[in-house]
């Protein structure tokens, strides 16, 4: 079961939430019960920050392009004061017929990172190797209930 369509078996969901859980609770120190409240700022902080493995925010991935910060939505900056609609239409349109580069360019970055972390766990990593008859501990999971 451990296919993309399948988040709880490869461990994506567990990852994130992980992540939203711990900040949440680095920002409720003082504040306990008040999680509805900083949801959405850990949610944002969360999308909106570049993963070390892919080198882009899972938003730019999703939209093709980068989150406006609720600040320049509150307080506009020169950028959005004065928008030229044609000239964000036409930086939108390029956005979009970016983003399927972006993303492949995200794959190559996955995968060296991956290649990287092997070669790093391979140097520690201690290599046995066994023979027929070598004697070896193994954990023996017992699933039946002891009685008596």
């Amino acid at each position: 079961m451990s296919t993309p369509r399948y988040h709880q078996g490869n461990g994506q969901a567990e990852a994130s939430n992980k992540t939203i859980l711990d900040c949440l609770k680095k920002s409720l120190t003082n504040k306990k019960g008040k999680w509805p409240d900083e949801l959405p700022g850990c949610l944002w902080a969360y999308r909106t920050t570049k993963r070390r493995a892919t080198g882009e925010t899972p938003f730019s991935l999703a939209f093709g392009s980068e989150a406006i910060i609720p600040p320049n939505i509150i307080v506009p900056s020169i950028n959005t004061l004065l928008p030229n609609i044609e000239q964000n239409s036409k930086e939108r349109a390029t956005d979009l017929d970016l983003a399927e580069e972006k993303r492949e360019q995200t794959i190559t970055r996955i995968a060296a990172y991956q290649q990287q972390l092997l070669s790093s766990y391979n140097k520690r990593a201690k290599i046995r190797q066994f023979q027929p008859g070598d004697l070896v501990l193994r954990k023996a999971f017992i699933t039946a209930r002891r009685e008596g």
